[in-house]
């Protein structure tokens, strides 16, 4: 009897926004994004996501100061917003018997 090798590699690529306050807030959010994506896109249980390649198409950065009732307190805040194109490898566990 042999054992069938149910292991089988996807290759994808996911389009992810991500904001946040710092540069790796806004990266985290944007894999959480990506992550969210992907389980909702492969239907097959993932096993690993493997990261190939990351582009950035687009980066922005958003200074806005601030102050409380308009005089005390003034402070810098920042905003990052980028969009990521991220190329993925996709380890999935097919069925028993699922040629696909």
């Amino acid at each position: 009897m042999k054992a069938e090798n149910l292991l089988v590699d996807k290759s994808e690529v996911f389009e992810c926004t991500g904001i946040g306050e710092t540069y790796k807030e806004a990266v985290e959010n944007a894999f959480t994004h990506m992550r969210n994506q992907a389980s909702r896109q492969i239907t097959d249980p993932i096993i690993s996501l493997s990261t190939d390649k990351v582009e950035c198409l687009h980066y922005e950065e958003k200074e806005c100061e601030e102050a409380f009732l308009y005089f005390f307190l003034k402070r810098k805040r920042v905003k990052i917003e980028l969009v990521l194109k991220v190329y993925l490898t996709i380890k999935v566990l097919k069925k028993k018997g699922d040629s696909s």
